[in-house]
């Protein structure tokens, strides 16, 4: 999906917020409200589903006049399919006040259930390591005294499964947190190509990419949690270097852009 700088922290790739961290007023005391969301993009892969077994969410806060502290936040646990939160689907995990201050970072905690299927047949995702004990995200984020906060925890199945030589099935979670209030989104359809999804790639600057797939059967494609600025699009087809340039496209905050 992207591919922002990686880094590697308790056994899993964590991608960093994708946008530029400003500061709210802050005052002593008081709450603001957290909202805690998933989603994903399409994967190229012909996988049938991605199960994550979520059994928790917690955040680390440097509460104003405080001392940090994790807090364990009431959770909408279950098994979600991270391949049908697509396209401008999402799931809420988490919603709930917490004390004003900085957010550091957040985690997800896993339970056992993780699954995937591949051509019908279940399998096992195992999560290496302590990974089930919370994957980490950072964030380095200011909620402000009565302020809403909704982050995005964009899960990246394209580069997230790693397939090892006995068969099995690693999950190796690359997750990048989003600012919604700050990020912008890129929507359009393209036609429909047989044999596979369609490579959407958005440049902000010459510096950082975003890469999604579109929907294999509708052409439509989604680009979320994206930083305000100036983007170079680019759409290619399968099996070909071939690619339809969209230049100059402007998004903005909490804005969808229509690439026409």
């Amino acid at each position: 999906m992207k591919t922002t700088r990686l880094f590697s922290a308790v056994g899993v790739l964590l991608i960093g917020l994708a946008t530029a961290t400003t500061s709210c007023t802050r005052t002593d005391g008081g709450t603001g409200r957290i909202h805690v969301k998933m989603m994903d993009a399409p994967s190229p892969y012909d996988y049938d589903a991605i199960y994550l077994d979520v059994t928790g969410v917690e955040v680390k806060v440097n509460p104003d006049g405080g001392t940090e502290k994790w807090i364990s936040l009431s959770t909408g646990a279950g098994v979600y399919d991270v391949l049908t939160l697509v396209n401008g689907t999402d799931v809420l995990l988490a919603n709930e006040e917490i004390p004003s201050g900085r957010i550091q970072e957040i985690r997800l905690i896993l339970g056992d259930g993780n699954t995937i299927v591949v051509n019908g047949i279940s399998h096992e995702l195992i999560v290496p390591g302590s990974s089930t004990s919370g994957l980490k995200i950072k964030v380095d984020e200011e909620i402000g005294n009565g302020s809403d906060l909704t982050l995005m925890l964009d899960f990246d199945a394209a580069h997230s499964i790693n397939v090892q030589g006995n068969g099995d099935y690693h999950l190796k979670p690359v997750i990048r947190g989003v600012i919604l209030e700050r990020a912008g989104s890129i929507h359009g359809t393209t036609t429909v190509v047989a044999g596979g999804s369609v490579a959407v790639i958005a440049d902000l600057n010459s510096t950082t990419t975003f890469t999604t797939y579109t929907d294999r059967t509708t052409g439509e494609f989604v680009l979320r949690g994206l930083p305000a600025g100036t983007y170079t699009v680019k759409v290619y087809y399968p099996d070909s270097d071939r690619a339809v340039v969209f230049e100059n496209i402007i998004v903005s905050a909490n804005t969808v852009t229509e690439l026409q």
